[in-house]
């Protein structure tokens, strides 16, 4: 199906799954390296485009296997996936169909909630790699179903999944993400935005800063306390300078002072 509009996608994901296959799917050609082992190859977000169909981000793999990157210096690097491509439509979040999630999958979407805020699991897809074609529809279902762990993180995206084999894949399964993405974004009418996403970024940076470590799931609640904690800061703040805009507009047709910020403000 041909949309009326440009798809803007990012894909996100553990190293090995096939983001960057599948990237290649959508794209129509082999725009992504793509991995020959479980090392990782995407070290960078890149943006690719397909004669204006669709622009699709490939990010580097959550839980990178070399070791090198912290949780924080990859939450820092997939977050520029927004500066290369604001406002996507979809955000497909990539699992390896044929194995057992990892504790560290398991807690995917709680990494994407501290990289991009809460709202873009609104816009969140699971694409199921790794699905051989001769898998029947029946015969995931009972799959997933045995797959307690795969099946919550589909539920947390509200059932929106879609299945794919990237050495052969079937049109009518990448048909599938397109609807998907069709629908989430309202056939393109809604984005993703998150206005706070500067407090995230500066929140990884200061625990980039303090040599944050440690397992995952405690580097997590750490950080989404602290994000959490800071994006209240900020909204108190906004809610101030409002107020004062406010009181200085009034000020202005007075045509007396006002204090705003620990600074007095003359309106002449």
């Amino acid at each position: 199906m041909s949309a009326n509009y440009e798809r803007k996608i990012v894909i996100v994901g553990k190293t090995g799954n096939g983001k960057s296959s599948l990237g290649n799917v959508l794209l129509r050609r082999r725009a992504f390296d793509e991995a020959r082992s479980f090392n990782a190859v995407t070290k960078e977000c890149k943006v690719e485009s397909d004669e204006g169909n669709v622009s699709v981000v490939d990010t580097p793999g959550l839980f990178d296997s070399d070791g090198e990157r912290s949780l924080v210096m990859q939450a820092l690097e997939i977050q520029k996936a927004i500066k290369l491509c604001p406002n996507p439509h979809a955000f497909l979040i990539v699992l390896n169909g044929s194995t057992r999630l990892t504790q560290e999958e398991l807690s995917t979407v709680d990494v994407l909630r501290i990289i991009f805020g809460e709202q873009c699991l609104k816009k969140a897809i699971i694409v199921l790699t790794h699905i051989e074609n001769n898998l029947d529809e029946t015969q995931l279902d009972e799959m997933l179903d045995e797959n307690s762990g795969m099946s919550s993180l589909i539920k947390l995206c509200e059932n929106r999944f879609a299945r794919i084999d990237n050495r052969e894949p079937k049109p009518e399964h990448i048909e599938r993400i397109n609807r998907l993405v069709d629908k989430v974004s309202r056939a393109g009418k809604v984005r993703f935005k998150n206005g706070f996403l500067n407090v995230h970024e500066r929140v990884f940076r200061e625990a980039l800063k303090n040599h944050d470590s440690g397992p995952v799931h405690e580097q997590i609640k750490r950080l989404s306390e602290q994000i959490l904690k800071a994006v209240e800061e900020e909204k108190e703040f906004n809610r101030k300078c409002w107020k004062a805009a406010g009181v200085g507009a009034v000020c202005v047709a007075a045509g007396i002072a006002y204090l705003c910020n620990d600074y007095i403000v003359v309106c002449n």
